[in-house]
């Protein structure tokens, strides 16, 4: 038992690395690898020159970084450049091998990325501080290493709180002086001023996975400003004595020890310093702000979390897009004073609208399975969208004056373009090509057909407001000055454009008129952002509090002349050097470059079975096309191999998986005395046809199943028991699920279904059931607000008399370790014929017909979100659940007895080791029926269903 439970910890392991594993486009690009002196990059076909830009990249900042953190990786990093989203990102892994993953996609919103030296070059930077981070190791944890490989414990910086690894990235990531990177960014600046003004969080709450606002973007803002504090309060060398120290840290999680060592101070004394130190840097100016006076009008909306796109129609109907972390992205409409949701969406959807032609959305959404691309709705004023284009990557969209065609901006590899449609999504004209140094942000038509005005990132510029001539295909600045200005559009039937810009610390609203003059609308605390002024003069904006984002409505905008400095004809930028580097010519990818293990954890086991001694493994190559795990042994009382794979190949289409696994299970005495040990085989292998997209997921299975059993040693004086048994089946699934999970979801999905039909015949294949089995289940799950889910489950199974009957009874959860390999949210379930029935015994109804129903009413008790340094333990929420369990089996289920069970449980989400989501329930079940009903109380990781 313990070598499979050490088995599922080992996959939790490489559970990290292997994240990105399946659904992935690899076989379908033809994927080329060349290397320089310290990296080696894969990339496709039109990434080449991204590629040779990136190493010169990569290469100049390996010059800078590995000095200042004393590290010098023994292997070469990999790097993935991908495109297989619309949005900006990527990560870094060191196990099993230094990774990074690049999607090239630049920013192009205000959201915190957008002060940067071009996105490469921040990208790469912060990206490899976290591979040099995460992978120096000293003393001990290296002597491991060197024995062990690349096993987590020899990695000891992996054990910082997520803060801790993002704040230093974004640290290094940022220059005040050039004025690049989140640390000195305004849109950081208005997060923390606001965090601030509510009340700094404390550190057991930061060092959590945090569910409550600003949510993951805790661990870059409090990170980057603790470490600032670290430097200004300790000096700047200070850092990397940080990273130094906690590199030969045997103890994982030993954070005070770490800051004792360091400071002489524990964490506590470190973050009292810490709170004092941003108070005084933000409470001077939240003093001034309010004194001067807000002018932010007033709120429309009350949940806080992400809000985007508002516009008002000239009947006065509001639309935005409003993405609560309860219960997901929704366009809702505010129209007079009620708000009514329109239309489910996804995050990331951006509005525009016209009075006759009506809404025009963009939004991200999964195509061909692998990539997160933008494309064009219409949406009618009952909330019914029809898709325009499909996997063409338009990320804004803008009506024509007249409704009959749409400027969108494309993009592709990295760079964009202005692309002409027709009003149903054809392409009629390119009007404009950009160039890697050129980005826009956010798109809108001119009243009179001649200009779109867009906020756009230029190399030598920065972020401006520019107008583009329609008919000569030219741009002209509007703005010209060291400010982010975001958002432009244009006022009514004029020329004149309001959009958000950084004046003096803070985002507000401003108005560029055509004469040339500058005009102060807003003056908030926040931000303001997202301006539409209506037919009335009033100021719609998205603006930004403690609890997040909200809609605001000013009547009397302020209309403050206002003017800035302009620029300098070059931007200030850092330029990264394009050293005199070798660079490999292009050759095909190979998997087995990455694939074969970097690390083995031995298994000695002594027990009354014998001494058991093997090793655990585990691997995927950089594309992530072969994933497995595996465990090898010798069992010496049978003198037997034991072993355990899990394989997935997603090089082709459909996915494979296979499972193989051989053991020796015991058979005891009344005595405890070991009396006999049988070996039982498994062999499953899987087909998956996946039709995904990020709503709704078909899949389709085909599988062979084949478990056997036989009796491989028998204790002297012993008479030897029938045990050998064989189980082979051949089986196909459809499923197909809609379930979604929200950041604050109590449930085990906050809303969807799940619906699947499975076959399974043993005929003809030689086991000891050859019959078939018919099985239907569903799920449903219900948000009722508030954090309230109203869960549902039905299952009904038939199987013929040749075929194992079903066993239902007791409370096992779902999936308590699953196949963390397994890379969709929705499996087919093969060979499975145990289901709960709280309130009975474990297999207290057997049958060849079952027929099994759930409700279960989940509700949250409260919120906590916080935890402890020392173990390192949080706790995320406290919910209940009341449920109501009724089954009926047998061989007639017309003639079959209902058992029906009532009872409540009391759960806990957990958070171990900062990172790793445990659920964890205490429940009371009673069974009704006066024969073989009981009372049970039970403990239970994971969810009923």
């Amino acid at each position: 038992m313990m070598r499979w439970l050490l088995c599922g910890a080992v996959l939790w392991v490489c559970s990290v690395s292997l994240a990105y594993a399946g659904i992935n486009h690899a076989s379908n690009l033809d994927w080329k690898t060349q290397e320089s002196t310290h990296f080696r990059i894969h990339f496709y076909a039109g990434e080449q020159a991204l590629a040779n830009r990136s190493l010169h990249i990569a290469e100049s900042v390996y010059t800078r970084l590995t000095p200042i953190l004393n590290w010098y990786p023994k292997e070469k990093t990999e790097i993935v450049l991908s495109d297989e989203m619309d949005m900006s990102n990527g990560f870094a892994l060191p196990i099993p091998s230094n990774r990074i993953t690049l999607f090239v996609s630049r920013p192009n919103s205000v959201s915190s990325l957008e002060d940067h030296a071009g996105w490469l070059e921040t990208l790469i930077l912060h990206e490899f501080v976290h591979t040099l981070h995460l992978d120096k190791a000293r003393g001990g944890p290296k002597n491991i290493r060197n024995v062990f490989g690349r096993i987590l414990l020899a990695f000891p910086n992996v054990f910082m709180p997520a803060w801790m690894h993002e704040g230093l990235a974004t640290y290094y990531e940022t220059d005040k002086k050039l004025g690049i990177g989140r640390g000195q960014s305004v849109y950081f600046q208005m997060m923390m001023r606001m965090e601030v003004d509510a009340g700094i969080k404390p550190v057991k709450q930061i060092n959590q996975l945090n569910t409550l606002w600003p949510l993951a973007t805790s661990r870059y803002l409090y990170g980057v400003y603790f470490y600032q504090f670290i430097a200004d309060t300790y000096g700047e060398d200070t850092l990397p004595k940080i990273v130094e120290t906690y590199s030969d840290h045997w103890l994982p999680f030993a954070i005070n020890d770490l800051y004792e060592d360091v400071l002489g101070k524990d964490m506590t004394a470190i973050w009292d310093e810490f709170e004092t130190y941003v108070n005084a840097k933000f409470q001077s100016q939240i003093t001034h702000i309010k004194q001067q006076g807000l002018y932010e009008g007033e709120r429309l909306s009350q949940t806080g979390d992400f809000k985007s796109s508002v516009l008002q129609a000239d009947d006065g109907r509001i639309f935005y897009v409003s993405d609560n972390l309860e219960n997901g992205a929704k366009l809702k409409k505010i129209y007079q004073g009620k708000s009514r949701t329109l239309l489910e969406l996804n995050a990331g959807a951006r509005l525009d609208w016209h009075e006759q032609a009506g809404l025009l959305m963009t939004q991200p959404d999964i195509c061909d399975n692998a990539n997160r691309y933008y494309d064009i709705y219409r949406v009618d004023a009952d909330g019914d969208s029809k898709q325009l284009t499909h996997c063409q990557r338009y990320i804004f969209a803008a009506w024509s004056p007249d409704g009959s065609r749409i400027a969108a901006v494309k993009n592709y590899r990295g760079q964009h373009a202005i692309h002409l449609l027709d009003a149903k999504g054809k392409l009629l004209q390119v009007l404009w090509q950009g160039h890697d140094d050129e980005t826009l942000s956010g798109l809108d038509w001119s009243a009179d057909g001649k200009l779109l005005v867009s906020s756009v990132w230029r190399k030598n510029s920065g972020w401006d407001v520019e107008t583009f001539d329609v008919t000569n295909q030219s741009w002209v600045k509007i703005t010209d000055d060291i400010l982010v200005e975001t958002d432009a559009r244009f006022v009514g039937g004029s020329h004149d454009i309001v959009y958000a810009a950084e004046h003096e610390g803070v985002y507000n609203i401003f108005k560029h008129e055509v004469s040339g003059k500058v005009k102060q609308l807003t003056q908030v605390l926040g931000g303001a952002f997202a301006p539409f002024i209506n037919q009335k003069g009033q100021l719609l904006s998205i603006d930004y509090h403690a609890q997040g984002f909200d809609v605001y409505q000013l009547g009397q905008p302020l209309h403050q002349a206002v003017s800035f400095t302009k620029t300098a004809s070059v931007f200030p930028y850092p330029q990264f050097p394009e050293q005199d580097i070798s660079i490999s010519k292009p050759v095909p990818y190979s998997a087995w470059d990455s694939a074969l293990p970097t690390s083995w954890l031995p298994n000695l086991a002594l027990t009354n079975q014998g001494v058991e001694l093997g090793a655990f493994v585990f691997g995927s190559d950089v594309l992530n096309r072969h994933n497995y795990s595996l465990y090898a042994g010798y069992q010496s009382l049978v003198s037997s191999p034991v072993f355990n794979l899990d394989y997935i190949y997603d090089g082709w289409y459909p996915l494979l998986k296979l499972h193989a696994e051989q053991m020796q299970l015991p058979s005891f005495d009344n005595q405890n005395k070991l009396v006999a040990l049988t070996e039982n085989q498994r062999l499953d292998g899987e087909l998956i046809f996946p039709w995904l997209k990020q709503q709704s997921r078909w899949t389709a299975h085909l599988a062979l199943n084949h478990v056997s059993q036989s009796l491989s040693w028998l204790a002297p004086q012993y008479t030897a028991l029938n045990t050998d048994f064989q189980d082979t089946l051949l089986g196909a699934a459809l499923v197909y699920d809609t379930r979604l999970t929200y950041p604050r979801g109590i449930s085990s999905a906050s809303t969807g279904y799940v619906l699947s039909i499975l076959a399974e015949s043993g005929k003809g294949l030689g086991g000891t059931y050859t019959g078939n089995m018919l099985m239907l289940s569903g799920r449903q799950f219900n948000h009722l607000g508030n954090e309230q889910v109203l869960a549902l489950r039905l299952d009904a199974g038939f199987a013929d008399n040749t075929s194992r009957p079903f066993s239902v009874g007791g409370n096992n959860s779902i999936n308590i370790i699953p196949n963390l390999l397994d890379p969709l949210p929705a499996s087919a379930s093969f060979n499975q014929r145990q289901y709960s029935l709280r309130g009975y015994a474990d297999a207290a109804l057997i049958g060849q017909h079952m027929l099994l129903a759930s409700a279960e009413y989940r509700f949250l008790i409260t919120r906590i979100e916080k935890g402890w340094m020392a173990p390192p333990i949080g706790i995320d929420s406290v919910f209940g659940q009341v449920f109501f369990d009724a089954a009926r089996v047998g061989n007639d289920l017309n003639a079959a007895k209902t058992y029906s069970g009532i009872g409540a449980e009391l759960g806990g989400d957990m958070v171990l080791f900062y990172s790793l989501p445990a659920r964890l329930q205490l429940g009371y079940a009673k069974g009704l029926d006066d024969v073989i009903g009981g009372n049970q109380v039970y403990f239970r990781l994971g969810s009923s269903f």
